[in-house]
């Protein structure tokens, strides 16, 4: 029977946590990008309050790291990642109705989203030993370039459907 090194494991692993990251940088970074025009074309909203609501979004988005982090050291970074990616889910889907619960789908997304973010970033830090570079690296830059480049797709496939909800 082969033996798996705990190196070879813990890069596995980390891959893992590194590809949940992309995904979940896609979803924050295009919301973030194309919010204010959902909130302005589909709500009526003005610029100002529309701005508003997504400095509130990026607020809750570090209290969630902030509790995410400290929930993390104490109950675990696999249990808070996965709590934070599941709770996340839901809101997300939230953020296509109206009125107040948008809103507060806006901001537990935000929040949740954002609950595993620190948490990754020690996670793969923690699974790679002595590549701290590279597992920062990976998991700060790498993942928001990806959610950048997704934020362009949805762009594409706004435009190309004409339904930005949709593309979202």
């Amino acid at each position: 029977k082969a033996r798996i090194s705990p190196i070879a494991g813990s890069a596995s692993a980390a891959v893992l946590v590194v590809t949940v990251c992309a995904l979940r940088a896609i979803g924050y970074t295009g919301i973030i990008t194309y919010l204010p025009t959902m909130l302005t074309e589909s709500e009526g909203m003005t610029t100002l309050i529309s701005s508003v609501i997504v400095t509130a979004m990026l607020l809750f988005g570090v209290a969630g790291q902030l509790a995410g982090g400290r929930l993390s050291d104490k109950y675990g970074r696999k249990r808070m990642l996965v709590l934070g990616l599941v709770l996340a889910i839901p809101c997300f889907m939230l953020i296509f109705t109206n009125g107040a619960v948008m809103i507060f789908g806006i901001m537990s997304y935000a929040f949740f989203a954002s609950f595993c973010y620190v948490t990754s970033v020690t996670m793969t830090q923690e699974l790679l030993p002595g590549k701290t570079g590279l597992a920062s690296g990976l998991t700060l830059g790498f993942t928001m370039g990806i959610g950048g480049l997704g934020a362009a797709v949805v762009g594409l496939v706004a435009d190309a459907t004409g339904n930005l909800s949709g593309a979202l």
